[in-house]
């Protein structure tokens, strides 16, 4: 029973034949279940549409965290070939 009524709201949040749900709701209780419907899909996409930002958000930071990560290795490196070479100046003078 719990699985019918998560499917039935996942279908009703991604809009996927949603009327015939929100019909066969109508006919079984009153017409005010309409207001059930509109609250759930009002409510429900703005929860979902907020979900997706901060997954997309969380997923860019992380990219912008391991460059910088990068880009401190790779000065590390840098400065390390710096002194090799340097040292290498100073023995052959």
């Amino acid at each position: 029973m719990i699985k019918a009524a998560v499917c039935t709201w996942l279908q009703i949040l991604t809009q996927e034949d949603w009327n015939e749900v929100l019909y066969n709701g109508m006919s079984k209780t009153s017409a005010w279940a309409a207001l059930y419907f509109i609250f759930l899909m009002t409510f429900g996409n703005y929860v979902l549409f907020n979900l997706l930002v901060a997954i997309l958000v969380e997923g860019f930071s992380s990219v912008r965290e391991s460059i910088v990560t990068l880009d401190k290795k790779n000065i590390m490196i840098v400065i390390m070939m710096i002194r090799v070479i340097l040292m290498w100046l100073r023995t052959t003078n």
